[in-house]
């Protein structure tokens, strides 16, 4: 038995699928053409703009223009002009490429938000490291998993998710959420809780004889959860067998 934090009440029965985004390499290579370069990232805000923009209208639709707003608040930092000023100085600056000058400011702006006391300044922290994982992967051809397309009956599990990620989950399809980190009061928690999916957060699950297994989880309002696989006889009739689904740079693999 694992324990956990309740993100968002619920019982949920199902399939566990482990969503395992590859880690990006971000390095610090040097450009020639620096005008050039601020155009390549300009390209990558301008398609961040539109992906978030669509996720939001369909957040909005589907759950709530005050849910929405989590995305919009992205939409505000990929249109804010200190924010892509800043990363357009230092490629013009220091000759560096586009992804290594997103990832120094935005983690610059990232640990200023997460050293505040405010916990929604702190939310913020989670918003911006976000964003520059979806400019990075666009920059480096990375297509994110499509969660949207999880088969009915699947408990996701997953190191962390983002806003981004949650959003795009079809309620329909996903019977709970388990992740190791994040914390009740993290975008992705209040958008789990919009959704009425079930959810477990700060949890462990990685060990082996936990995975392959029919998974039933239960998420109580109150601080002790319980995340526990079947018993024997359900596991006789739900024969289930772990996804691992992957991102790389060729697409979602299972």
């Amino acid at each position: 038995m694992a324990r956990g934090t309740g993100a968002s009440a619920g019982i949920g029965i199902g399939k566990a699928a482990i969503l395992r985004e590859e880690k990006l390499v971000i390095e610090n290579t040097g450009i020639e053409d620096a005008e050039a370069e601020k155009e390549r990232f300009k390209s990558a805000v301008e398609q961040s703009i539109a992906d978030v923009s669509a996720l939001a209208d369909d957040m909005a639709s589907r759950i709530g223009e005050k849910e929405a707003e989590i995305l919009n608040g992205h939409l505000m930092l990929l249109q804010d002009p200190m924010l892509t000023g800043e990363i357009e100085n230092q490629i013009d600056n220091d000759k560096v490429c586009s992804e290594f000058a997103v990832e120094t400011v935005c983690n610059m702006y990232a640990d200023m938000f997460a050293s505040m006391d405010d916990e929604l300044m702190q939310q913020r922290a989670a918003d911006m490291r976000d964003i520059k994982t979806r400019m990075q992967k666009i920059l480096l051809g990375v297509q994110s998993v499509d969660v949207s397309l999880l088969p009915a009956g699947t408990i996701l599990m997953a190191e962390d998710l983002t806003p981004s990620v949650t959003a795009g989950i079809n309620p329909d399809n996903v019977a709970g959420i388990v992740t190791e980190l994040g914390g009740r009061t993290s975008h992705s928690a209040i958008l789990s809780r919009a959704l009425e999916i079930p959810a477990v957060v700060y949890s462990f699950f990685r060990k082996p004889n936990r995975l392959g297994k029919a998974t039933a989880m239960e998420a109580r309002r109150m601080n002790m959860i319980n995340f526990f696989r079947l018993s024997l006889l359900l596991i006789v009739f739900i024969p289930v067998k772990t996804n691992i689904i992957t991102a790389t740079n060729n697409g979602a693999n299972k």
